[in-house]
């Protein structure tokens, strides 16, 4: 059992533990905000930060204090909440001799297991009463000597029972209905129903399950009400009768009445006036008081006019007043109860009767006067001045307490002074009275001379400090030098604020006044020696915290560090709480993207902050299978190695160490082809998608350090092009063997350190980097062309990237992440085999580079070593090998391409100074445009605008045959077929495009009237390495000698 309740659940306020689930906003004195416990779009959710209460009036669901809040909404048992509230408190739990932490959750789990079973039992047992309730039919309803209308038997479930047994009788759970007071048993052990012949009244919890019966007798026996006993779910000191259906009513009427019993508020409910409440068969308790408190500051009292009545009505007034709820007393006219008055007179004549100053009276006055009598009795007079003490010392208002006093200065015909001295030495006995210290209070007294009581430090003799105290948040190290202390700094007015307070902050009284006077009242009374005890009991409390220098996999502990939390090596997600902190395995790590702290201090030196918020872990419904068969589905055959990358991504670390490489994902194709699609989607299993590193355009900084920022992650390069500086060039390169960009050497070290190249990267462009072949083996090449999606693929694509952008896929890698080491050894169980397997299938005339192979065979055999590992279906082996031995040889075309390429260009020169072509079949012009086919509708042309520059037109089929020709006369063994050069043409950086038809050397008069011919056209300052002149002129009439024909 914990012993510290009442400081734990002080130590943090209720608002604040709602505001981290749910956004409110002020309204008037609550706040307001959308119900956390079910779906709506207009906020009915209210939050009472006086009252420290919350209520929804949609769904009915309240509480009074944080940690039912975090009962009702993660299902926390009341230990559980505790340490929830605790943790962020920074308040220490004590639990009872002989109970630990464990055995307290233990017993809260079953007192919580007994209480649902106890609940369900008692609707079981209403259900059957209800059933069996011979309440006659008609509008209204005469039970017991008071007149029910058919609404309010409906409203209320009142029920009349006869004298038979149907629960005792019926198969309900007969243990836990005799614990709650359904059935009895005689000495005979034979079980009987509780409830016969009585009017039943379901007694409902603030929740609203009923909790509880209260039967009244349908004679003149007695006793005249029988109620449920107390149990596990029902307290009769706890629980007011009337307070589910009418708290909403009391809370907008401003008061509460304050009943006998049941039929009272029931009848007033049925006339209109639903602010009534009664206690259940019990005088009224403290705890009851401090429930109404959460819905007014009034209470009218309304009991009956006798001997007992008025005893109770004095109770009231005493006990409401200490709960700083303002009293009215009430007495009825002679035989008459609400319930009566009510259903004779109306509720107009109710209204105007209560209302009425000569029947209200104010309770303390009338109290007091009542006691006073006739004022001639001076031992009444001299008690009379104790009760009022007793009543004004326990306002919290002084300005309440002034009004008081004179008035009941001239009620009980005394002098001020007497009342003022009776009214300070009852003050003076409740601060005399010194609140028992508890265990820690005691601890830190006796350590460190200091203690902390509410929100204020003492001293050893118990002389106030401060008018605020200091909660450690944590130490954080901010370089080899220089260390930031964070604390919760929370006033006497339950002002709070964050601050961080440096080394040089902490070590002088003065230094430390001006940095927490600086945010308000937040005053310290001490002195040094005063302050040296608090630095002591400070430096002793403040838990120390790990700075993440980078997210992704940490190697040192195995988690996987994302903005939001971390997931540990068995893949569970632990979230920051609202400093940034997460636990695991006695380490505390510091996560800033999302802590409080950030807008008011950075922690961080190298703030990273718009990477962090959006590398965040997001769970979802979306499984490892159902992904990799979407993607499938949407990429084809380009799918499997895209797939392929990502798995291995999240071993970059591994690869790296093992093979001291890992390979480029580079997406090539023209627009509208899919590849930024893929981008985005593999970006976003790490998060929401961030905006790409432009190759060209972006800062310095962001182009390197990008590969810096997470560990096994992404990190995207788009729109790479031949125009990438040559330094970015090589760090590309530098990339793939893990060398990052060196930084300046430091003062003190002769060392040369470098940026870190902890992720992956991937480019994405139009253009190959053909020209350089060292960037190019470096690797994995995935071409795109333009295709037409169909409806349902293209509505599916938009679902998925929608998906992509919520950040909802990072769940996958967390579940990836979670079989590591399973994953890594069954790829190093299979990669030799796969390797060999692909090897196989490469002619060795077309065998690539080892580089090309290693890429390409490391990628595939984590493929196949993940799908394994979580029993994922793929198609058989051999069609996987066959995929990626084609993309193999596809980019070893691609790499030996660049060259052949540029062989045809030569003998294109040659060609055309030998004559072998001619004017009608190719064509040199200056111009600025060009009318070519529209990539995205192939029926249609596009008009391109450009520089002026020379554009070479040719007919490429006619032009292959004479180039295929001349190489075989020249003994040229290898030479482009007719589709690999159309590939290479199409992806070169001189292509324009293809036009449909386009007539040769119009101004030339021996081809005017020749018919128009399909061409490709090329600029030709994207081609040095040749020469050509502009066509077109009379003196260049020739025809090519080559025939045309078969």
């Amino acid at each position: 059992m914990i012993t510290n309740i009442d400081e734990i659940l002080k130590a943090v306020p209720l608002d604040r533990i709602v505001g981290e689930h749910v956004q409110l906003q002020r309204r008037g004195a609550n706040l307001q905000g959308c119900c956390p416990f079910h779906d709506e779009k207009t906020p009915s959710f209210s939050v009472s930060p006086a009252k420290g209460i919350y209520k929804c009036f949609g769904c009915g669901k309240g509480g009074n204090n944080a940690a039912q809040f975090l009962m009702d909404l993660h299902g926390y048992t009341f230990p559980e909440a505790l340490e929830a509230l605790a943790a962020k408190g920074h308040v220490r739990i004590e639990y009872a001799d002989g109970i630990n932490r464990e055995e307290a959750i233990k017993q809260s789990k079953e007192r919580q297991t007994q209480r649902e079973k106890q609940i369900e039992v008692m609707k079981q047992g209403v259900e059957i009463l209800a059933a069996n309730s011979v309440i006659p039919e008609g509008d209204t309803v005469e039970l017991a000597g008071k007149v029910y209308t058919r609404a309010s038997i409906n409203k209320w479930k009142i029920m009349l029972a006869g004298n038979k047994s149907p629960v005792s009788n019926s198969t309900i759970d007969k243990e836990t209905a005799l614990a709650i007071g359904l059935i009895g048993k005689n000495e005979q052990g034979r079980l009987y129903d509780f409830f016969y012949d009585r009017v039943l009244f379901p007694i409902h919890s603030l929740s609203g399950h009923i909790e509880a019966i209260t039967g009244r007798i349908l004679t003149d026996k007695k006793p005249k009400y029988l109620n449920s006993p107390d149990s596990v779910l029902y307290s009769k000191s706890e629980s007011l009768f009337g307070i589910f259906y009418n708290n909403k009513h009391i809370n907008d009427k401003g008061f509460a009445y304050l009943l006998e019993g049941p039929t009272d508020v029931i009848l007033l409910d049925q006339y209109g006036i639903s602010n009534a409440v009664a206690p259940c068969g019990t005088a009224l308790t403290a705890t009851q008081a401090k429930m109404l408190s959460r819905f007014t500051d009034y209470v009218t009292i309304i009991r009956d006019g006798d001997k007992a009545g008025l005893k109770a009505t004095v109770r009231d007034i005493e006990i409401l007043t200490t709960a700083q709820l303002s009293t009215l007393v009430v007495f009825l006219p002679a035989n008459e109860d609400p319930a009566s008055f009510i259903s004779k007179n109306g509720a107009d004549a109710w209204k105007e009767y209560v209302d009425d100053p000569a029947n209200s009276k104010d309770g303390i006055k009338w109290l007091i006067s009542n006691e006073v009598g006739d004022g001639k009795n001076e031992h009444k007079k001299t008690i009379a001045i104790d009760i009022a003490a007793r009543l004004l010392a326990a306002m919290d208002s002084e300005t309440l307490r002034q009004q008081y006093i004179t008035a009941l200065v001239k009620i009980i015909g005394c002098k001020e002074k007497n009342l003022t001295e009776a009214l300070n030495q009852e003050l003076d006995k409740r601060l005399t009275k010194q609140p028992k210290l508890t265990t820690q209070q005691a601890a830190d007294k006796d350590k460190f001379g200091i203690y902390i009581q509410k929100q204020n430090y003492l001293n050893h003799s118990g002389t106030e400090l401060s008018n605020f105290i200091l909660k450690p948040v944590y130490l954080v190290r901010a370089g080899a030098e220089k260390s930031l202390r964070v604390f919760e700094m929370i006033n006497e007015n339950h002002q709070s604020i964050c601050v961080v307070l440096n080394s040089d902050d902490m070590i002088q009284l003065n230094t430390f006044r001006k940095r927490t006077e600086m945010h308000g009242n937040f005053l310290f009374y001490g002195n040094e020696a005063d302050y040296m005890k608090l630095r002591r009991l400070l430096y002793e409390e403040m838990p120390k915290v790990h700075q993440l220098n980078y997210l992704g996999y940490i190697a040192t502990s195995g988690i996987y560090a994302w903005g939001n939390g971390i997931t540990t090596p068995d893949g569970e997600f632990l979230p920051v709480n609202e400093y940034g902190r997460v636990d695991f395995n006695n380490i505390s790590y510091y996560l800033p993207a999302f802590s409080k702290l950030q807008s008011q201090e950075v922690l961080a030196e190298n703030d990273e902050s718009d990477y962090e918020k959006k590398f965040i872990f997001k769970k979802s419904d979306l499984t490892v299978k159902k992904w990799t068969d979407e993607f499938t589905y949407l990429f084809g055959a380009n799918a499997h190695l895209g797939i392929a990358f990502y798995f291995s991504v999240i071993f970059k670390d591994y690869f790296q160490k093992r093979y001291n490489f890992f390979p480029i994902l580079n997406l090539f194709g023209p627009p509208g082809s899919g590849k930024s699609t893929m981008a985005l989607i593999l970006h976003s299993m790490f998060g929401e998608p961030l905006n790409a590193v432009h190759c060209i355009t972006s800062t310095w900084s962001s182009f390197f350090r990008r590969v810096a920022q997470a560990q096994n992650a992404i990190a995207h390069y788009e729109e790479y092009s031949e125009k990438v500086e040559k330094e970015r060039q090589e760090g590309l390169k530098g990339f793939y063997d893990g060398f990052g960009r060196p930084l300046a050497k430091k003062e003190t070290s002769n060392k040369t350190e470098s940026i870190p190249v902890r992720s992956a990267v991937m480019l994405s462009g139009q253009v190959l980097p053909t020209h350089d072949p060292a960037l190019l083996t470096r690797c994995i090449t995935l071409f795109f062309e333009e295709v037409q999606a169909g409806a349902e693929k293209k509505i599916r694509l938009d679902k998925f990237v929608k998906l992509a952008k919520s950040g909802d896929m990072s769940g996958i890698t967390a579940t990836i992440h979670a079989q590591r080491e399973k994953i890594i050894t069954e790829f190093e169980n299979i990669f030799e085999t796969t390797k060999d397997l692909l090897l196989k299938r490469i002619p060795k005339d077309q065998e690539p580079s080892t580089r090309v192979i290693m890429n390409y065979s490391m990628v595939f055999s984590m493929y196949l070593a993940t799908m394994m590992t979580l029993d994922l279906p793929m198609l058989e082996l051999d069609a996987m090998c066959d995929i990626v031995a084609d993309r193999i040889r596809e980019q070893s075309r691609v790499n030996d391409g660049a060259s052949e390429l540029q062989d045809f260009w030569t003998m294109l020169e040659y060609l055309v100074d030998k004559k072998v072509i001619g004017l009608d079949t190719y064509m040199v012009e200056e111009t600025d445009h060009a009318s070519v086919i529209d990539l995205k509708d192939k029926s249609k042309t596009t008009r391109k605008v450009f520089d002026k520059t020379k554009v070479l037109s040719v007919k490429l089929n006619h032009l292959h045959r004479e180039y295929s020709r001349e190489a075989k006369s020249q003994g040229i063994q290898r030479t482009l077929d007719m589709s690999t050069l159309k590939y290479y043409l199409s992806i070169s950086k001189a292509f324009i495009g293809e036009c449909k038809a386009k007539r040769l050397n119009p101004n030339n008069e021996h081809y005017s009237n020749t018919p128009t011919s399909r061409v490709w056209m090329f600029d030709l300052s994207q081609i040095p390495s040749i020469d050509l002149q502009v066509t077109g002129s009379d003196n260049e009439n020739y025809q090519s000698t080559m025939t045309f024909g078969g």
